[in-house]
């Protein structure tokens, strides 16, 4: 059998493939009519039927093979791109055009700009097509899938082919589910396959992806010191000591229904981590703790629950990606997510998507306390931070430590005593700082930044909706250089509050209304809460712990009865039939119902009132570094630009991020030109749900890609397939 490879180019015809299909057929058959019937063999290149043969054989989706020949692409065997990198945790350097271009030199967890200055190799795999008729623009038409649904895909077609490539695993699965639980475990067989225009073409053969060494979780607990291990929870189980990561390229596995209660909590020391599970510690001490001699880590699909003790997850590390977290205290007095620069300099953190709930102090929390010490260049987005009785967000520093560059979008704090707090003991401490997307909803107080001195601390504001509060809106105390800018909706009665030594606040005192640089529209309403679905009287039928969206007393030792629902934006909360006032702020143990954060459909409030993405409206982004070129900036933060006067920064669209981990763009966070990104029509965490789509393709919502000429340019825009229940 051999294969034709056939272009079909339309050039300036502008068909639709049917409409293209049926010129064709149309032609081939007309024109046939006037040749002499020389040939009679239709498997005969030369006879008049041999290519109506294959246009038709094509249009109806036929991928038998005719005359030995294929209209469908041969599929190769999969493999890693890269020689000799067959391991889950290998990383080389992200030195090239695109992630199959790479010089195949390893990372030494040395290198800087953030999580992505590294390709993690481990998951990447593909195939490549050959042969079969092809358009002109092969992506359009081809997608992939693995055997375990496990995977996302991207396909890349350059000079050198069609490739559909792995890029990173699927929300909602684990590492552990790919691996059989056999004595001793082994990993399980995965296979690919290939569609074009939705039709199966073609499948490989079953093949085990991974070479790692594999064994369980030893009960003991102890220390994982041999490099490359992969440490598999096959069920649930009891840790009876402190379990510490000590080599390089460590993983903990897990299977998606195993819980694990750890008397000693983690401690990871190596460089490319992985950490995937239900843990449980209610002994005291830190349940997941990073020290900074670990980089480069990668924590994913887990929950941390915490009934006594310290901090939940305490990060020193830096060019982390963190994913998926579901963080839960019970009853401590601890901080859930705390970041705290005293000894080392923290930069370059990927952290999306965690659900922060129940601790009593400050949930999340981000903070320099060292003279000359420096929290930098993070990206966080997808924050939903509930029930609490202290400041639920709290970005400090203090006694000269700094915290510049960082970015916090579409997030939510609520139910909470507070809402976001920033404050500085000295001046300058907090720089050049975004806060785009953010809800304060049935809080004490909505946004405070205040200074013991005063500064000019560059803060950029976008698109905020407080409201359901006990307080002022937004305080500000000697802090200048805010810009507020996109939508701002208030309670229809608390006012603003501009204080001590103070000369461009960036909103008036009293009467919030935009000044100095600041652009916003201003809304007064009157409630927030029917912008959510909000609590719930029905069985969430994921949760095994609800009777009609009630619990009598959350099980703490259950770490998944606190992250196992129907979507992500569902929580425990204070029951008070639908109700949301002071009396349903704080945490929740006992006589709880579910919250549900999602949007209605039937909500104008903040949902779709973000307009679509335009390359000429952009918002910029310094980050922490100077550089005379656009390459010494990416040492800072990957893909920034250098500027005339030295500074590092990222123009990048509004009501916009990039899709990270998609094998395009340069995975900093930010929607910059020639990249794919994710279009945020709403204000909060919530931006959609279901498959990414694009948005071009979108009803009714519809936003174009954006092209040339403004100052983003080439970008393909995507968004949830749906809005709103």
């Amino acid at each position: 059998m051999f294969f034709l490879s056939i272009h079909l180019k339309k050039h300036s015809w502008k068909f639709s493939p049917i409409g293209f299909y049926a010129f064709s057929i149309f032609s081939v058959a007309f024109f046939a009519q006037c040749r002499p019937q020389e040939f009679q063999n239709p498997c005969d290149p030369r006879s008049s039927n041999f290519l109506l043969r294959l246009i038709v054989q094509f249009q109806t989706k036929d991928s038998t093979p005719q005359c030995g020949i294929s209209v469908y692409p041969r599929i190769s065997g999969i493999e890693s791109p890269y020689n000799g990198k067959d391991n889950w945790l290998d990383y080389i350097k992200n030195d090239g055009k695109d992630i199959l271009s790479a010089s195949n030199i390893d990372c030494d967890g040395t290198e800087t700009g953030g999580y992505a200055s590294c390709l993690h190799v481990g998951e990447i795999r593909r195939v490549k097509l050959s042969g079969g008729i092809f358009f002109d623009d092969p992506c359009e038409h081809l997608r992939a899938e693995d055997s375990e649904g496990a995977f996302q895909f991207t396909c890349i077609s350059d000079s050198n082919g069609v490739s559909l490539t792995t890029v990173s695993m699927q929300d909602g699965k684990r590492f552990g589910d790919l691996i059989l639980s056999t004595n001793p475990p082994t990993f399980k067989p995965l296979r690919i396959f290939v569609f074009q225009d939705n039709a199966l073409i073609g499948k490989t053969e079953e093949v085990v992806w991974w070479k790692n060494p594999i064994q369980t979780l030893p009960t003991s607990g102890g220390s994982l010191n041999r490099s490359s291990n992969v440490y598999f929870i096959p069920n649930s189980t009891n840790i009876s000591s402190l379990l510490t990561i000590d080599a390089n390229k460590v993983a903990i596995a897990s299977k998606s229904d195993a819980e694990v209660r750890l008397v000693g909590g983690i401690t990871v020391n190596g460089t490319f981590a992985y950490v995937e599970g239900a843990f449980y510690g209610n002994a005291g001490g830190e349940l997941l703790k990073t020290n900074p001699s670990a980089s480069f880590l990668f924590f994913r699909e887990s929950v941390l629950s915490q009934q006594i003790g310290s901090n939940i997850f305490d990060l020193s590390s830096s060019n982390a990606r963190i994913k998926r977290i579901y963080l839960q205290g019970f009853g401590s007095s601890s901080i859930a997510f705390n970041s705290t620069a005293t000894t080392n300099n923290i930069e370059n953190n990927y952290v999306s998507d965690l659900v922060i709930g129940n601790s009593d102090a400050s949930r999340f929390f981000l903070g320099s306390s060292t003279a000359g010490k420096r929290q930098t260049n993070h990206v966080f987005t997808n924050l939903l931070i509930h029930g609490g009785t202290d400041e639920p967000f709290f970005l400090q520093t203090s006694n000269g430590g700094l915290s510049e560059g960082n970015s916090f979008r579409d997030t939510n704090s609520i139910n909470s005593y507070n809402g976001f707090t920033l404050s500085q003991t000295l001046s300058n401490g907090i720089q050049n700082t975004s806060f785009i997307n953010l809800i304060s909803f049935n809080s004490g107080g909505d946004l405070s930044i205040a200074s013991t001195l005063q500064t000019n601390a560059g803060l950029a504001f976008e698109n905020l909706a407080f409201a359901n509060t006990g307080g002022s809106p937004i305080y500000i105390e000697s802090v200048n250089g805010s810009v507020f800018s996109g939508k701002l909706i208030l309670d229809s009665v608390n006012t603003c509050t501009v204080t001590g030594t103070v000369t461009t606040p960036g909103i008036t005192n009293t009467s919030c209304q935009p000044r100095d640089n600041s652009n916003f529209s201003l809304s007064r309403i009157s409630d927030l809460s029917t912008a959510f679905v909000g609590q719930v009287f029905q069985n969430d039928q994921k949760n095994a712990f609800d009777t009609d969206g009630f619990i009598t007393s959350i099980p703490a030792n259950n770490p998944l009865s606190q992250s196992s629902f129907e979507n992500s934006f569902r929580t425990w909360g204070i029951n008070n039939n639908g109700v949301y006032n002071v009396s349903t702020r704080g945490g929740c143990s006992a006589g709880c119902r579910i919250d549900d954060w999602s949007l209605k459909k039937t909500n104008n409030i903040i949902r779709n009132v973000n307009s679509c993405p335009d390359g000429s409206d952009t918002m910029t982004q310094i980050f922490y570094g100077t550089g005379a070129s656009d390459n010494a900036c990416s040492s800072y933060m990957r893909g920034s630009k250098a500027t005339s006067n030295g500074k590092c920064e990222s123009v990048h669209l509004r009501n916009a991020r990039e899709l990270m981990f998609d094998g395009k763009g340069n995975d900093n966070g930010y929607c910059e030109s020639n990249e794919d990104c994710l279009y945020t029509p709403n204000i909060g965490a919530y931006q959609g749900h279901g498959k990414i789509v694009r948005a071009k393709l979108g009803n009714p919502k519809y936003c174009d890609d954006i092209g040339t000429g403004g100052k983003v340019q080439n970008v393909r825009i995507f968004q949830y397939e749906s809005n709103g229940y």
